[in-house]
């Protein structure tokens, strides 16, 4: 793919409406069908920005919350008493030191919140790494492409991201949270497409992001 094609392409307004993009990049791919990887890096350019960046541990933590979830503790961060605060709204998991006392905490004003939820066994989602299942690897935005995929409900901008063990995709925005503004990670990686599993690591951070099926 030329670099005049590359121009070409963001030459259009920045930040059009969806399907403005997307016919524009179907039409290049038509003419392009060998360009299809950086047609997918500039789809990336055009795809929501990410989230602002957490400025605590506590707001990092609790971007994973659930919204509106009927398990009514998952729309809440979690402080188990022993070191740590966890949140989780079943696709993504954050967790991170703390000393804040155990019980539950409102995502937005940090302020204990009364609620009778039996929070989950969230150690059993944050797996030991490395093993079996898992290996070392290092994600790399720039490497990474988007697939947008259709839900039940709703659309799912899917990053397929490059491994040893094949190409497995992660929800772009889970992917994006977690990194909170670093473009690259150290991290761990599923060995079974058909489990996809991925956790990064940031100092005392842990993110554990689940993948879409093959």
């Amino acid at each position: 793919m030329s670099l005049t094609l590359i121009n070409a392409a963001l030459a259009i307004p920045k930040k059009p409406s969806k399907e403005t993009v997307q016919e524009y990049l179907r039409e290049l791919y038509a003419q392009h069908p060998d360009a299809a990887y950086q047609l997918a890096q500039i789809y990336n350019y055009f795809m929501p920005s990410a989230p602002a960046k957490a400025k605590t541990d506590f707001q990092w933590v609790a971007r994973s919350c659930g919204d509106n979830d009927a398990r009514a503790g998952l729309n809440f961060v979690w402080v188990d008493g022993e070191g740590f605060m966890v949140a989780t709204n079943g696709h993504m998991l954050h967790m991170a030191p703390t000393t804040l006392a155990r019980g539950y905490y409102h995502p937005k004003t940090g302020e204990p919140c009364n609620c009778d939820y039996k929070y989950p066994e969230w150690r059993r989602v944050v797996p030991a790494t490395p093993s079996n299942e898992l290996s070392g690897f290092t994600l790399r935005m720039a490497d990474t492409t988007t697939e947008e995929v259709t839900l039940k409900n709703s659309m799912m901008h899917v990053l397929r991201v490059p491994t040893d063990y094949g190409v497995q995709g992660f929800g772009r925005h889970y992917i994006l949270a977690a990194l909170n503004g670093r473009t690259e990670s150290r991290g761990y990686i599923s060995t079974d497409a058909y489990n996809p599993k991925m956790v990064l690591v940031d100092g005392d951070r842990t993110a554990v992001i689940m993948g879409t099926r093959s």
